[in-house]
């Protein structure tokens, strides 16, 4: 008798757990905005982070899409397009979120793993994509459009400090603005890394109408040292010339060099 109470209390456990792995598998994609409410109260994203909106959404929450989505940054909305993400499930019941995040709209795509901690502290992995500059003119004023590709290795980082970058951002067909016409520069490429605790930025051009040597040194304290090398090249526009003499010195080759410090 004692056997058989044992032996279906052990099958009703059973049942049990099948059916609350079931119904946790079959969560739908509905209740990612919850998750999302989630983390924020329980401190697993960064203090002021940027808000996702979701609409029309399909899937479950481990794998889920929606059609619709927008990312809110203070008063700036950047329209996603299509967006789908895969939660693994042993990590979020680990009270850690692991996300593969896609993204993808007309002039715009993005991939990556992202992965929040309890301590506020994120990780992004294996990240690539491309978006027209202009999207960034919210936050910082162009003189330029085109295209930004990028691939980014490793980036660590909290609402305080930024711990570990490393990856290669490419501007594509990039043309001066301000003209009635077109006035080309070329293409360029930043590789961007951490030495100790300082960000580097190596600029170069790909043969560009306008030549690049750069660097960028930013400290742990947001102070920044600009260094470069202009070179105007057979092709440029004259307006173009003339502009970039605001930026520094002309030397006796006719480079235009750059050495600016500041805080960010």
């Amino acid at each position: 008798m004692f056997l058989k109470v044992v032996k279906r209390f052990i099958v009703s456990l059973f049942l049990v757990g099948v059916l609350s792995t079931v119904l946790i598998l079959n969560i739908p994609a509905s209740f990612a905005p919850q998750l999302i409410s989630f983390a924020s109260r329980h401190e697993l994203l960064p203090a002021d982070s940027p808000q996702l909106e979701l609409a029309q959404l399909s899937g479950s929450l481990w794998d889920g899409t929606a059609k619709e989505s927008a990312l809110l940054i203070n008063d700036n909305v950047i329209d996603l397009g299509q967006f789908s993400w895969q939660l693994d499930m042993a990590q979020f019941l680990d009270k850690e979120i692991v996300l593969q995040l896609q993204s993808s709209a007309p002039d715009h795509a993005v991939q990556a793993q992202v992965t929040f901690v309890q301590d506020g502290k994120v990780t992004v992995k294996s990240a690539e994509g491309y978006f027209p500059i202009k999207l960034l003119e919210p936050w910082i004023p162009l003189l330029i459009q085109g295209k930004l590709a990028f691939v980014i290795d490793h980036w660590i980082f909290t609402s305080r400090e930024l711990i570990a970058l490393d990856g290669v951002l490419n501007l594509e067909d990039a043309d001066w603005l301000g003209g009635d016409e077109e006035m080309p520069l070329g293409s360029y490429m930043a590789q961007v890394s951490m030495q100790q605790q300082d960000l580097q930025i190596q600029i170069n051009d790909f043969g560009a109408i306008l030549g690049v040597d750069g660097m960028i040194t930013v400290n742990a304290v947001s102070h920044y040292h600009f260094t470069a090398s202009l070179q105007p090249r057979e092709g440029l526009a004259p307006e173009v010339a003339e502009s970039i003499l605001w930026f520094g010195k002309r030397n006796s080759t006719g480079d235009i060099l750059i050495d600016r410090r500041g805080k960010l």
